[in-house]
């Protein structure tokens, strides 16, 4: 898998990989086995024989509704809806999911 200046992994640091003295070890070990089972999605995303699934492409979508750009957009239509409509569609999507998964007013206990 090539990688290329600037390229990042994100992590976000919890308490429990904090406390763990072998997490690092652990996340390395993890990650090269993960990027040695990928290699060959990778390579068929790159010859465009196939797309890349997952969550990639629901940051994509928040960003291209966010902040459009030509880039991000298939079609002026989408540009300027992203543009007036984006950011308060983008923010009401959030408040969906924390009213219909989490339920914030929750009373009782689980």
């Amino acid at each position: 898998v090539k990688c290329d200046e600037g390229d990042r992994v994100h992590y976000c640091v919890t308490g429990r990989s904090s406390a763990d003295d072998s997490f690092v070890h652990k996340f390395e070990a993890s990650l090269k086995e993960s990027l040695d089972v990928t290699e060959g999605y990778a390579k068929d995303v790159a010859a465009g024989k196939c797309a890349f699934p997952g969550d990639a492409g629901l940051y994509g979508t928040m960003e291209a509704a966010m902040q459009p750009s030509s880039e991000n957009t298939k079609s002026a239509v989408e540009y300027y809806s992203n543009l007036i409509l984006g950011h308060r569609v983008a923010c009401d999507a959030i408040k969906s999911h924390f009213y219909g998964f989490l339920y914030p007013f929750r009373t009782d206990s689980l």
